[in-house]
């Protein structure tokens, strides 16, 4: 399990998601049951960019979030399509910040 962007800068970043990326399509990778955590809607954009320019499919990726439920917390799957679009919206409270940033007063 890794939390990528807390000692990375964002260049260095997408530098080791490239080497991930290409290191998954070797035979013998031994990291294609990687978990990353992040807080970071770019790190997520990456994901479906790749998917995308088919550089990945999307059975290479799976986003879980942690959301509220009633009763506590539950992991929710977020599922995407074959074009790296996200099928349904993100529930409330994941990345609203951003329109906030680009919007608000």
């Amino acid at each position: 399990m890794t939390f990528p962007e807390d000692r990375k800068h964002p260049k260095d970043l997408l530098t080791l998601l490239e080497s991930f990326k290409k290191g998954l399509k070797e035979e013998n990778f031994p990291c294609k049951d990687t978990v990353i955590i992040t807080y970071s809607e770019n790190l997520i954009l990456w994901f479906l960019k790749q998917v995308r320019i088919n550089a990945l499919k999307k059975e290479d990726i799976c986003i879980k979030l942690y959301c509220p439920d009633g009763e506590g917390r539950k992991w929710q799957i977020q599922p995407l399509n074959d074009v790296g679009e996200l099928t349904e919206d993100w529930p409330e409270g994941f990345f609203e910040e951003r329109i906030d940033l680009l919007w608000g007063d």
